[in-house]
């Protein structure tokens, strides 16, 4: 699906089938249209680096993984952040703190 951009009128247009590419600077956030239905990057065809400000990853489990891609599950937690406040919420010191997360099955 080739795009085309319009400098006159700002407009972007696409047309004919297959994969799709875009270019340029982003000067509006990305908002999809529908709720949990699209993808960035698939098994095949993946997206080499994610570059994201030092703010937050925000997901719906508040559980960030690394997986192989396409295979739901194989994934290996990195953070869960429920979890992680629980353990915080325990400790009494940043040593105990420290030893739960090592000790920690995320």
């Amino acid at each position: 699906m080739p795009y085309s951009f319009d400098p006159l009128t700002g407009s972007v247009s696409k047309s004919g089938s297959g994969l799709s590419s875009i270019g340029g600077a982003m000067t509006s956030a990305i908002i999809p249209d529908t709720n949990d239905a699209y993808d960035i990057g698939s098994a095949e065809y993946k997206i080499r680096d994610l570059y994201v400000s030092d703010t937050t990853i925000y997901t719906d489990s508040g559980t960030l993984s690394v997986g192989t891609a396409g295979v739901p599950g194989s994934g290996d937690t990195i953070v869960n952040g429920s979890e992680l406040k629980a353990i915080l919420a325990d400790c009494s010191d940043f040593a105990e703190f420290k030893a739960r997360i090592a000790a920690a099955a995320f």
